[in-house]
């Protein structure tokens, strides 16, 4: 039985994540996404971190400034990124600033990560399949160790956006 962070599907605020992230003194905040896009063509993986938001109070930490930590979590989501892209071969969506309400609300460096889109067929088996979703874990892990480790940083993918990705190309061989 593969162990599983919650047993239901419970809505949890921006805010009440907030206060489980920094009640047990998280270190880097990863929030896992799966979702869906326009076109049923659209697929792969695509790494978010905060933009740059103005020094505002956190009732977290009873008013204390929050600190940037835009560019850690850009370097974090690159590694991250690159890792994904070497172990799931999958679609490498780019890697985006987000202005993102949990972000604001965490004095950490933070990543959203979005698995993959439901919305189309393939997709959907393979984040259903469990050696998909080790290799998922595995990326992840990695990217994160690469920043613990020192290891340099993989090769800069150029970011996409979903209008950019197209199954229908006109450039054939």
């Amino acid at each position: 039985i593969r162990d599983r962070t919650r047993t239901e599907d419970v809505h949890l605020t921006s805010q009440q994540r907030a206060t489980i992230f920094m009640q047990n003194k998280g270190d880097l905040l990863i929030t896992l996404h799966v979702g869906g896009a326009f076109s049923p063509d659209t697929q792969g993986f695509a790494v978010m971190y905060p933009t740059s938001p103005p020094r505002i109070r956190n009732t977290i930490t009873t008013g204390k400034p929050l600190m940037s930590y835009t560019a850690t979590s850009r370097m974090i989501a690159r590694r991250i990124s690159g890792q994904l892209g070497q172990v799931t071969s999958s679609t490498d969506r780019g890697v985006h600033a987000l202005p993102n309400t949990l972000f604001k609300l965490v004095d950490a460096p933070a990543c959203m990560i979005e698995l993959g889109c439901l919305t189309n067929n393939s997709e959907e088996v393979a984040l259903n399949d469990e050696v998909y979703q080790d290799k998922l874990a595995a990326g992840i892990t990695q990217g994160i160790l690469e920043v613990l480790t020192g290891k340099p940083a993989a090769v800069e993918r150029e970011t996409l956006s979903n209008l950019s990705i197209s199954t229908d190309s006109t450039d054939k061989e």
